[in-house]
């Protein structure tokens, strides 16, 4: 019986060792991420369940063949666009994070809301 996939050759040691010395700052790095403090106090959560799209509110997608009813306008943040219809919002969003990318495995919709919300 050989055991050549357990040899030590200088191939693997070199892999191991090189893999070991560039994990090093990775870790450290890491760690240094997680030990900063967090800014947010609060969070305000817009949940329109049966409300308007977030085609006409949060996500507008101008010129597209799938679009909202509203223009997009412009925020305090550059490259981020939000309706029309929050102007004073939009001057405001420097102060806020929008997320417009949820996902989940759920297909039951009442079911994934409840867990995204617990």
């Amino acid at each position: 019986m050989s055991c050549s996939d357990y040899q030590f050759t200088r191939r693997r040691m070199l892999k191991t060792f090189s893999a070991s010395l560039l994990g090093m700052p990775i870790n450290q790095l890491l760690a240094q991420g997680a030990s900063s403090k967090a800014r947010a106090e609060h969070v305000i959560l817009f949940w329109n369940s049966g409300g308007m799209s977030h085609l006409d509110t949060w996500d507008p997608k101008p010129g597209r063949k799938v679009q909202g009813e509203f223009s997009p306008i412009k925020t305090s943040v550059d490259g981020m666009e939000i309706s029309e219809i929050f102007p004073q919002l939009a001057k405001q969003m420097h102060h806020g994070a929008l997320i417009r990318s949820i996902a989940g495995t759920n297909g039951d919709h009442g079911r994934a809301q409840y867990e995204l919300q617990t």
